[in-house]
């Protein structure tokens, strides 16, 4: 991207953080290294060597993900207890960095694609069952298509055709069938790659590597002799129990009409559509509700028209904190007489992106025997005018200035969360904290300002402090304007006036809030979508499946209602008779369903945010959808059956 795949970069030098630096390889595309904040980050496109210095390589550093491959026959489990025993050790020895700090092991799979692949679980249960509903379907349809054919297999079977032989020739169909549709399936597959590909947020790794391969259609060729066997045999056992005599005197007409056995079968399939329908369009509205529950979720900030972008400060050109400080603050000054910009400000850190913690202790608890004692606490680092820029307001006291930097006192600005933690009840204004002991050095709360939720959208607001820019040893800086117009018009203009002030100064990372909130919701509107297109699957499958049966229950008793409507019976009642089978078989189904919803609660609960996996609306919502459904589903065979001509039905038999 940025050298136009230039095949002699190799060797070339690069200047990083003003530092210069030799290209030695290129990785592949799509390259990334585990970290359990991968997704927190942007895309990674540059590894250099990290550089072992007092400030990042001192014993209070617990946060850094190490990359180790395990010696052959080595398990997990007995990596993990050396690193436990490794830690309790180090806790002996350094109890005051160490003590109550662990590490775990995870494998590599598991660091990137763990919550992924719960969710991919996710939706491929609910695919499976869809499948499940397809074919009970098409195993309904083929006890239809038997029962016209009973003359057929009674025939056969009086010719000396075994019942083996009669079953093995129903399955070799049903088989054939499904491996058409899955076959079928496959090509559907490949059609849609490019646009299932394209729906799938950037969060959710190795997106590149899917494809249809050979393990794909090995998959789905097992997956179609699986279904077509099983969801075939039923129907080939039934229809091989034939009545001889019976099918033989009557031809095949109706056979089927008063067989039990076939009528239970049939009537099981369509209560199993109904009740696994009702199970995944359950789930389906709970994560619609938990989506917009989640989009609606009070931020903390104002997202509309603020642009960010980050600055990384590094090299030799800065030296001091002073130094990084006082350039931020003629960049913000050059760009907040950019028309369109109404407040510049920055921050070490975005809202929703993560962040850096510590454990402090108020001035009225006692002192703490160890660092890992005390709450936690986000630490960030501001510029002025960042809060007016991000519509985090101000509760209580004061903002920060240039002064509070040469006071020598460590004056701060805290949220409403910490203050109700560290002080309840109390005001906050001239308490002080601190980080360490032996001596503590004290931070005093001169301001309040608003939660805001820095771990992404499903975390609740933490205890954060702010301090000056000046006073700490960032590097990296975000800068946040809020715009009248819209941001994207105001990059070109930005970028400028940065490279204005420092002509090797980079801009990175330029991004709206409110892309950084679409970001947030990337995996959960993904995951939704593909629950919701399924469930309406299921949903036009169930349809279909109930009119299927009523359809057939009709015609095999053209008869009996033309008997009943020439014996007087009106045509409103030959209607409800009707309808009233197919809601009776649609409240079996819900009854199971209902069951079936209740048991998977537990399940479900772990995909949802701000909302009951038992919720009764939803849950009375959705069996009223599929009631309505059950009822439209058989009006239309029972109108066909209400205008059936006695005579006609007479003659017919």
């Amino acid at each position: 991207r940025r050298f136009g795949a230039d095949p002699g970069i190799l060797g070339q030098s690069l200047r990083v953080n003003g530092q210069p630096h030799t290209v030695i390889g290129v990785m592949p595309q799509g390259f990334q290294v585990p970290s359990p904040w991968w997704h927190y980050n942007p895309p990674q496109e540059l590894w250099a060597p990290f550089p072992l210095t007092a400030q990042n390589t001192g014993r209070g550093s617990h946060s850094y993900p190490v990359l180790a491959r395990l010696q052959d026959g080595v398990s997990v489990q007995t990596a993990q207890e050396d690193m436990y025993g490794v830690c309790l050790r180090l806790a002996e020895q350094f109890p005051d960095t160490n003590e109550g700090n662990h590490a775990w092991v995870v494998p590599i799979h598991l660091a990137m694609y763990g919550a992924v692949g719960v969710q991919m679980l996710l939706i491929f249960g609910a695919a499976g069952l869809v499948l499940l509903i397809a074919c009970g379907n098409v195993a309904s349809l083929q006890l239809a298509r038997a029962t016209g054919r009973q003359t057929e297999i009674a025939v056969r079977a009086a010719m000396g055709a075994g019942r083996g032989r009669v079953v093995r020739q129903l399955l070799t169909e049903s088989s054939l069938l499904s491996l058409l549709g899955g076959g079928a399936g496959v090509l559907l597959a490949v059609w849609s790659l490019g646009l299932f590909r394209s729906l799938i947020p950037p969060t959710i790794p190795r997106t590149d590597q899917i494809a249809v391969d050979g393990t794909v259609l090995l998959f789905a060729l097992g997956l179609s002799l699986l279904t077509g066997i099983i969801f075939g045999l039923a129907p080939a056992l039934t229809a091989s129990r034939a009545n001889l005599i019976a099918s033989l005197k009557e031809g095949g007409g109706r056979s089927g009409a008063g067989d039990p056995r076939k009528e239970r079968l049939r009537t099981a399939f369509v209560v199993a559509q109904f009740a696994l329908c009702l199970m995944l369009l359950n789930g389906g509205f709970l994560l619609l509700q938990s989506w917009v529950t989640l989009r609606d979720t009070e931020t903390g900030f104002d997202q509309e028209n603020v642009l960010t972008m980050a600055l990384s400060l590094g090299g030799d050109r800065f030296d001091s904190e002073w130094e990084r400080s006082l350039f931020v603050e003629e960049v913000l000054a050059s760009i907040s007489t950019i028309p369109g910009v109404e407040a510049a400000g920055a921050a070490t850190k975005l809202p929703l992106l993560g962040g850096t913690n510590g454990r402090a202790r108020a001035d009225h608890e006692p002192v703490r025997d160890r660092p890992s004692a005390g709450w936690l606490v986000e630490v960030s680092a501001f510029l002025p005018d960042y809060h007016r820029a991000m519509g985090i307001p101000l509760l209580a006291g004061r903002m920060l200035t240039a002064t509070d930097t040469v006071t020598g006192e460590q004056n701060v600005v805290i949220n409403k969360a910490m203050a109700d933690r560290f002080w309840p009840d109390q005001d906050p204004l001239g308490r002080r904290f601190t980080f360490s002991e032996d001596p503590p050095s004290w931070n005093t709360v001169v301001g309040v300002v608003g939660d805001v939720r820095q771990w992404g959208l499903e975390s609740r607001p933490r205890s954060e402090m702010y301090t000056h820019y000046a006073t700490g040893g960032w590097q990296q800086i975000f800068l946040t304007l809020k715009t009248s117009a819209d941001p994207a018009t105001l990059v070109r203009s930005v970028r400028a006036r940065v490279l204005d002030v420092d002509p090797e100064q980079p801009v990175s990372q330029i991004r709206t809030m409110e892309q950084i909130v679409a970001t947030s919701l990337e995996r959960r509107s993904f995951f939704t979508l593909m629950t919701g297109f399924l469930a309406l699957i299921a949903l036009t499958l169930a349809t279909v499946g109930i009119y299927g049966v009523i359809s057939y229950y009709v015609v095999q008793r053209t008869h009996e209602i033309g008997v009943r409507i020439a014996m007087g019976a009106a045509r409103g009642g030959v209607l409800g008779l009707v309808v009233k089978r197919g809601v009776r078989l649609a409240a079996y189904g819900l009854v199971f369903g209902v069951c079936g919803a209740l048991a998977s609660g537990t399940i479900v609960a772990s995909f949802l945010y701000g909302v009951s996996a038992l919720d009764p609306l939803t849950l009375t919502g959705t069996a009223l959808l599929l009631s309505t459904i059950a009822v439209l589903g058989s009006l239309i065979p029972a109108m066909r059956a209400m205008r059936v001509p006695p005579i006609t039905a007479l003659r017919n038999e």
